[in-house]
């Protein structure tokens, strides 16, 4: 008859060094026998024992269907002295307990997988080959499985996968390949050939990613690299973020190279100013402390507090610069703007361009240019508005703009400066009501006393002069226009077109008068010839 299972374990505690007894089981001198006909869950019969002529009693044995009425610390499954104890499986060792001076270890798994001498309170799960054991070299650490697999420090863990390292204090790896976590409470999760070298960093997964500053973090991703403390690279491939707080979301071949910066993604783009950000793009390098490359492609913003939005290679290098796009842009003045466009330049201090090759060279200029045959256009002293529009001007209140026929500024209100130089005035009957005849004379008569001096702007060179009334005698005189603070080109042209009226009357009464005397005269002059 072959042994049953009860009969195997109860050998192998006998090997271990006795069979501790059970409620009742008697004296702890007797020595227990097992016989083969002994089965689970019966009572042995007494009988002779083979060995030391002890008899054993009905009470000393281990029922592998349960026990009853044992008492926890004083009846036990295991050794009495500092022998380990072994549990094997087609007698090759499964387990193992090794005592010590504090906790025992636990070793599980392949017959080589080991806990270093003198080594406490640490567990080997499982796992393990030939020729890749796994091994425990200090004390109260864990390798929960897989192959290869080692700790090099107090509290370090390796939860499974292979060829992995936990070599700092309270370092895990949580499985995956050739991953390491070497220094103090660093974490691999997982993945191929990650390394957390720096106290506190931390990988999720990837391939070979590092973390190599305090408290840095790889998510994942590809040959990635957070050098510094407190930065964080999130994915992608190639991406290093290598001082302090930076941080890179993914994307390709990214840098983030001084303190505080920011990469979204993107390929091949750098921030190398303080809390400078390049948010995505191609070849965006945000170079100034503070400064923002937001995407498109080659764009650089160097000046402390600079931006560019997008597009294609634009720079701005003024401080608190900004391009909003285009092509080819520069905006190199401090607070200088260009809002897009083409082959755009503001230089001077908060200057402004934008169209096709503008050039706002000057403190303060403002230059908007059409597109004409590649031609630029630039300003020529500071504080300079200009505009190139071989199309036209408008300016209005609604959003359906027109230009006149020979305009070239043209406004919603029907006013217009023509493309010949000269202002024309809304004068259309459709726009105009409350019409009143006015009194000729006593405009001709006001016109008459109405001063009129030559005189110069204060805003001009005094070397220029004008000739013509002052708004306050114009409007005390006639009462039109909005105030007397101006006079309206229409308002004078009327009343100069009704004073020329009142003359014309005049002249045509004298004339009427002269003709008369005419008449009368040589009727005169004919009697006397007589």
């Amino acid at each position: 008859m072959k042994p049953k299972l009860s009969t195997i374990f109860a050998l192998i505690l006998i090997l271990a060094g006795g069979l501790p007894a059970a409620s009742g089981m008697g004296s702890d001198e007797t020595v227990p026998m097992i016989q083969s006909g002994w089965i689970e869950g019966t009572r042995p019969v007494e009988t002779e024992a083979s060995e030391g002529g002890k008899i054993m009693t009905v009470d000393t044995w281990w029922r592998t269907a349960g026990n009853s009425e044992t008492v926890p610390g004083t009846h036990f499954l295991g050794t009495i002295d500092n022998k380990a104890l072994e549990i094997r499986v087609n007698n090759q060792r499964a387990f193992r307990l090794e005592p010590n001076y504090s906790a025992p270890n636990v070793i599980g798994g392949y017959s080589g997988n080991s806990i270093a001498s003198g080594k406490c309170g640490s567990t080997i799960s499982g796992g393990g080959v030939q020729y890749g054991v796994n091994a425990i070299n200090d004390n109260y650490s864990t390798i929960g499985g897989g192959k290869g697999n080692s700790t090099d420090s107090i509290y370090a863990t390796v939860s499974g996968g292979w060829v992995n390292i936990a070599g700092g204090y309270g370092a895990s790896v949580g499985g995956g390949s050739s991953n390491s976590a070497d220094a103090r409470y660093c974490v691999v999760s997982g993945g191929y050939d990650n390394e957390a070298d720096s106290n506190y960093a931390s990988i999720g997964g990837g391939y070979h990613n590092l973390a190599n500053g305090q408290y840095a973090r790889v998510d994942g991703g590809r040959n990635n690299t957070a050098d510094s403390q407190y930065c964080f690279v999130g994915a992608g491939y190639s991406n290093l973020a290598s001082d302090r707080y930076a941080t890179i979301g993914g994307g390709y071949d990214n840098s983030a190279e001084a303190d505080y910066t920011f990469i979204g993604g993107g390929y091949i783009n750098k921030a190398r100013g303080n809390y400078a950000v390049a948010s995505g793009g191609r070849f965006s390098y945000a170079d100034g402390d503070y400064s923002v490359v937001a995407g498109g492609n080659g764009n650089d913003a160097v000046g402390n507090y600079s931006v560019v939005c997008g597009g294609f290679s634009n720079e701005a290098t003024g401080g608190y610069s900004t391009i909003g796009g285009g092509y080819s842009c520069e905006a190199s003045g401090i607070h200088a703007t260009v809002p897009g466009g083409n082959d755009n330049e503001a230089n001077g201090y908060s200057s402004f361009a934008a169209g096709y090759k503008a050039r706002a060279n000057h403190s303060g200029s403002f230059v908007w240019a059409d597109y004409q045959n590649g031609e630029e256009i630039a300003s020529t002293g500071n504080d300079q508005f200009i505009v190139r529009a071989e199309g036209g001007v408008w300016f209005g209140t609604h959003s359906s703009p027109s230009w006149p026929t020979g305009s070239f500024i043209a406004t919603s209100t029907g006013a217009y400066l023509s493309s010949g130089g000269t202002w024309t005035n809304a004068s259309d009957r459709n726009l105009k009501e409350g019409f009143q005849p006015v009194d000729q004379d006593d405009i001709l008569e006001k016109v008459a006393e109405l001063p009129i001096t030559s005189w110069n702007y204060k805003s001009e060179n005094n070397s220029v002069k004008h000739i013509g009334p002052v708004a306050q005698d114009f409007h005390a005189a006639f009462g039109v226009g909005t105030d007397d603070k101006s006079i309206s080109t229409i308002d004078a042209d009327g009343v100069a077109l009704v004073a020329i009226q009142a003359l014309y009357k005049e002249l045509k009464e004298k004339d009427a008068e002269i003709a008369e005397l005419t008449a009368r005269l040589e009727a005169l002059e004919a009697s006397q010839n007589k």
